[in-house]
């Protein structure tokens, strides 16, 4: 490394030595998002980057080449700036790197916050993903909202049934719960037949989650529940 780039790898360290990460962090961008930098000049920069961090916000600009090598990277940290990036901008022109994404990632979070982005957006493309094995081909503009369909507003009825009125603080968890199995199980949706137990499995990932098994038993024989559903949480199979 010589010239001009030595002096700016030295000026970014000047400031994190300085305890001026904020000011570090954009230089470090300003320079990644260059045209064209030697490859043990971007090498250092990228450790720089590391060592000062991204923002929780993640409310960096990044480059397009920069959101791809982010998003295809293993940093999560970095994976979530790009995806924040991405949320605000035009999905449309990234369908190719979203593709990409589901076809090399196979991480849940990341595939359904991709999706529901999407669908949002009404992106009105054909993608396909792998998940258990099974190649599922869909249309974000052509799937409902998580929230939206028949067996999940079934489940929340149901869960408003059991607790509203006696344990609306835990009923609360329980909604929290199954919103976010949902967004996971994009771009499959919640058959009202599922409803049922669905929610026995969120109930149940509550109570463990508060340390209340014997309470679970009790909500079963009190609602005469048999206790023999077998509907396996996304969140429990892949320990999110």
């Amino acid at each position: 490394m010589k010239g001009i780039y030595q002096d700016i790898v030295n000026e970014i360290q000047s400031l994190i030595t300085s305890g001026e990460d904020k000011q570090a962090r954009s230089r470090i961008l300003e320079e990644l998002n260059m045209p064209y930098i030697p490859q043990d000049v971007e090498a250092k920069l990228n450790e720089l980057l590391d060592k000062v961090g991204i923002p929780e916000s993640g409310r960096v600009q990044l480059s397009d080449e920069q959101v791809e090598a982010w998003l295809l990277g293993n940093n999560p940290q970095r994976q979530v700036a790009a995806l924040n990036q991405l949320q605000k901008a035009n999905l449309r022109n990234y369908t190719e790197l979203i593709q990409q994404v589901f076809d090399t990632h196979h991480d849940l979070t990341m595939e359904s916050l991709l999706i529901s982005m999407m669908i949002e957006q009404q992106i009105n493309e054909s993608f396909h993903l792998t998940r258990d094995g099974l190649d599922i081909e869909f249309v974000p503009a052509a799937l409902e909202y998580p929230l939206e369909s028949e067996g999940v507003i079934k489940a929340v009825e149901l869960l408003r049934e059991w607790y509203e009125n006696d344990n609306p603080s835990f009923l609360n968890l329980c909604l929290d719960i199954l919103a976010k199995e949902c967004y996971l199980m994009l771009p499959m949706a919640v058959d009202e037949e599922d409803s049922l137990d669905l929610c026995l499995a969120v109930v149940h990932y509550v109570y463990q989650a508060n340390g209340a098994e014997d309470e679970f038993k009790c909500f079963i024989a009190e609602k005469e529940l048999a206790q023999t559903y077998s509907y396996e949480l996304l969140l429990n199979k892949h320990d999110i």
